[in-house]
């Protein structure tokens, strides 16, 4: 089973509750991490993002390939044996046409090319001798056209072969090429994308690089190792079948393949490592939770890695804040399972929050156009929701941090348990948070402060971070500082909302906003 997060944060919570509940082969990844020994760390603008994501990249990334699959301009004419072999263009376009008739992936056809071409010029070859050519005489003479250096640069600049890293990073850093490529692209939209040739790959950049690895195949010295290492394998589980037709067990519950892993230690755990290590593995069942988030070309690359389409898709429009993502759920799901074949079940009963915060993000959400399914929530608790106006920026900086100190004071236990986050602007985060673990000694004293300093990203019990890093998460208490400054550094206006309605919606005991009066003006909550 495959389970997709919006972070690893998110994923190593999953990870830790998996095993209690008896699941073991599970691999969860986000789509930055997932194809095998790709980690984007970087973030596009949320325009580049949308753009990669629409549906028609697929088409632009076919385009690319097929771009190398061509006639080059100057053929070239050698020698063997003291003749003079010409390359025609007549000889490279049937050679084409036989490799694409193969429907195999780029690299792959690429061997049928190469082959097809060298036959062809052999044939040229013996052509022009006046008797019949031995079979060792041409496959001297295939040899020769191999190792020459002409045929070599001319059958690469006719059917390059690529590597799906290769191929991306050179569609953004050819601004020229691209607009051909993709033709309804404006100049917005060119310059987005655009980037200098080596750029660090982004999160939105992994769909369309598994698509590239798709439709290329696996680069040549790759396949080979794992040919080897399949071939390994298949010696293993033969002698597995042998040993269990030896004592009667053939037919039996136990498989050669299950008998192979027990023989190498190989149990659930390292069989999901083995899926996580072949970007070509296909799960029998995929979760995605942030479901919302996912452009057309995150779902192709998940419905490629679960064929027979079962998923348990866990999601909320009205905290979409991808530009690509979905705002609407029928939108999306007919497109990829065709009318009445999923199900929608919404969640009407709010566990998380009290009622005083979940009034409070409802009404703003519904007011701002938000879609929110009828949600009532069972608990009750007096003064949930604190609002507190300032001078400053710098003020809101320093009543945060005062007020972070006390609410870990309430919630925060030495033994791990209870956590408090705060949201703010990107520009605030550094700020803040030196600010925060600077007062906190005063409050919580010095060891404890560095204890909570030290913790890793995935278990700290104090947080400061945008909303974007929230997602799917949950505090005893949230400070959100300046929420009109959020709404303003939006990328749009339901985006906007959409943040701002994650944001409120993460504590399950208080939730506290911190501003300054001039942004209370720009937005009432």
């Amino acid at each position: 089973m495959l389970v997709i997060g919006p972070s690893t944060t998110f994923l190593h919570y999953i990870d830790q509750v998996l095993p209690s509940l008896g699941e073991t082969g599970v691999v969860s990844r986000t789509i930055a991490d997932l194809i095998p020994g790709i980690k984007a760390t970087a973030t596009d603008t949320p325009l580049a993002a949308k753009l990669k994501g629409d549906r028609r990249m697929a088409q632009v990334v076919a385009n690319a390939i097929a771009l190398r699959e061509r006639v080059p301009q100057d053929l070239p004419t050698v020698h063997v044996n003291g003749f003079a072999v010409r390359m025609l263009d007549t000889d490279v376009r049937a050679a084409i046409d036989q490799a694409k008739r193969t429907r195999q992936p780029h690299n792959k056809a690429r061997e049928t090319f190469v082959r097809t071409m060298l036959m062809a010029l052999r044939d040229r070859y013996a052509e022009q001798l006046d008797y019949t050519p031995s079979d060792d005489e041409l496959n001297e003479a295939l040899t020769n056209l191999r190792l020459n250096d002409k045929v070599r640069v001319t059958l690469n600049l006719a059917w390059l072969p690529m590597n799906g890293t290769w191929l991306i990073d050179n569609l953004w850093s050819h601004p020229l090429r691209l607009r051909a490529l993709a033709p309804w692209l404006d100049d917005d939209g060119i310059a987005a994308l655009t980037r200098p040739k080596g750029a660090p790959m982004t999160q939105s950049d992994v769909p369309l690089l598994d698509e590239a690895m798709e439709l290329l195949g696996p680069d040549p010295k790759i396949a080979a190792q794992i040919a080897a290492k399949n071939a390994k394998r298949a010696q293993e589980e033969q002698f597995a079948q042998d040993t269990l037709n030896s004592v009667g067990l053939g037919s039996g519950i136990v498989s050669s393949q299950m008998l192979v892993d027990q023989m190498n230690g190989e149990g659930g755990e390292f069989i999901a490592q083995r899926a996580a290590a072949d970007r070509e593995w296909t799960y029998g069942h995929v979760v995605v939770d942030e479901a919302q988030e996912l452009t057309a070309m995150d779902w192709r690359m998940l419905i490629r890695r679960c064929p027979s389409r079962s998923f348990t898709i866990v999601g909320d429009v009205a905290q979409t804040s991808a530009l690509g993502g979905t705002r609407r759920w029928d939108r999306t799901m007919n497109r990829l399972f065709g009318e009445r074949r999923w199900d929608l079940n919404e969640l009407t009963i709010n566990y998380r929050n009290p009622q005083e915060v979940s009034d409070l993000a409802s009404d703003f959400a519904q007011k701002a156009g938000l879609y929110i399914s009828t949600v009532n929530a069972v608990r009750t608790i007096p003064d949930a929701v604190r609002r507190i106006i300032v001078d400053g920026e710098s003020d809101t900086i320093a009543t945060a941090a005062s007020h972070v100190a006390q609410l870990a004071k309430q919630f925060v236990d030495a033994d791990g348990t209870g956590r408090v986050a705060v949201i703010a602007p990107s520009h605030m985060l550094d700020p803040l948070r030196s600010t925060i673990f600077s007062t906190l000694p005063g409050t919580l004293g010095q060891q404890e402060t560095d204890r909570l300093s030290e913790q890793h990203e995935w278990d700290a019990q104090i947080s400061v971070g945008s909303t974007e890093s929230v997602k799917g998460l949950e505090f005893d208490a949230v400070v959100v500082v300046q929420p009109g400054r959020i709404e303003q550094d939006a990328p749009s206006r339901l985006v906007a909302a959409s943040d701002l309605y994650v944001a409120m919606t993460r504590p399950t005991q208080r939730l506290v906003i911190v501003r300054t009066g001039e942004d209370e003006t720009a937005l009432q909550l």
